[in-house]
């Protein structure tokens, strides 16, 4: 009967041991693809962001190009956008994603880039157009 208890008590060891070192594979592999995952995110999430503020730059850069060579084209006021613009642009926290503030600024930096648009009657059409839901046969 001694024997039958001792086998009994290594197999349930036996199990409780394969628990453990399944937990603790299951961490370091967690941690191993949460960091993948991370750096995938954060990849796509700055190269959209370094997109978007490229985009504003080229199109301030071709704006005051032209406000320069021909300063009837655009009002005074339009021209100050322009400046307000690039300075947001110059302002903008690119090399550190951690700044509180950049969630904010880039809000304000959409809303100057849409206000200065509409003010000089320049009309952009956005790529990333939504793919329909509906299923056509």
């Amino acid at each position: 009967m001694g024997d039958l208890c001792a086998d009994f008590d290594s197999i349930v060891d036996l199990d409780g041991k394969h628990l453990q070192q399944g937990r603790l594979d299951g961490i370091r592999d967690g941690k191993i693809l949460g960091l993948r995952e991370g750096w995938d995110s954060g990849t796509r999430h700055g190269f959209n962001l370094g997109s978007e503020i490229g985009f504003y730059a080229g199109c301030a850069l071709v704006w005051k190009h032209y406000a320069d060579r021909d300063p009837a084209l655009f009002s005074e006021r339009g021209r100050r956008g322009i400046s307000a613009i690039q300075k947001a642009i110059d302002e903008f926290p690119v090399l550190n994603p951690g700044d509180e503030s950049l969630q904010d600024r880039l809000t304000a930096l959409r809303s100057k880039f849409k206000a200065v648009s509409a003010m000089l009657g320049v009309r952009y059409q956005n790529e990333a157009k939504e793919e329909s839901s509906a299923f056509a046969f």
